[in-house]
């Protein structure tokens, strides 16, 4: 049973503060606070931003916030539990990183869905020719990290109508190219299958389309995609 530890470090950066060496220049605590060295007093007659490590404010009125854990749960890795941590909560200071331990256990062959979803706009024809190419190596790929696996393909381009299409290329006269499909939003083309040759076929069917602007309805199609039985 083979175990990885994976060392995490989590990090809020605020890069125009971070060169800051003379904290007297920060004006508000919330500048103040972000830079390392500093902290910020509180006592009326001295107040301000300070250097941490000279301030002579009481330690009472001095606030140096740092990066710390406030809840933290974790379970053991077992055949149901792959990944040690089920719960933590973490308060940051920005720019003081944080880190962690997390122990997580690669189930075997464990199911695996694969959607490949493609832009078919002109633009990317090159890639299509790549994509049909390495297509038929995607599943034996898959098969040597799970034999539970499943894969399905899925189209766009952008919506078929203006501004994003133009009437001409919904008609299909706007098209310089040998085979050319009509605009589309988003067709699912190959619901999640075992079977290779289906993909295969599909991967190799497709034909680019073409759009008026350089966008492409990449978010709409995901959507579709995410829904679609």
């Amino acid at each position: 049973m083979l175990y990885s530890a994976f060392f995490l470090s989590f990090l809020l950066f605020s890069p125009a503060l971070s060169q800051v060496t003379d904290c007297t220049k920060l004006l508000t605590c919330s500048d103040c606070i972000t830079v390392l060295q500093c902290g910020w007093c509180f006592t009326p007659t001295q107040g301000g931003c300070q250097n941490a490590s000279s301030s002579k404010c009481s330690p009472a009125d001095f606030f140096v916030p740092t990066s710390e854990v406030l809840e933290y749960s974790e379970f053991p890795i077992d055949e149901t539990n792959q990944i040690s941590l089920q719960n933590i909560n973490i308060r940051l200071r920005v720019n003081e990183p944080l880190s962690f331990n997390v122990s997580i256990k690669a189930a075997e062959d464990f199911p695996l869905d694969v959607y490949v979803l493609m832009d078919l706009s002109a633009s990317f024809r090159a890639d299509l020719t790549t994509v049909q190419a390495l297509a038929p190596q995607l599943p034996l790929t898959l098969r040597n990290v799970s034999s539970d696996f499943l894969i399905g393909f899925g189209t766009y381009v952008d919506k078929p109508t203006l501004p994003f299409t133009s009437n001409s290329q919904l008609k299909g006269y706007e098209c310089s190219l040998p085979e050319c499909d009509t605009p589309f939003a988003y067709h699912h083309i190959v619901a999640l299958t075992n079977s290779s040759d289906l993909f295969n076929s599909s991967v190799h069917d497709a034909v680019v389309s073409t759009n008026v602007d350089n966008p492409e309805g990449t978010i709409e199609a995901m959507l579709q995609a995410v829904v679609c039985d």
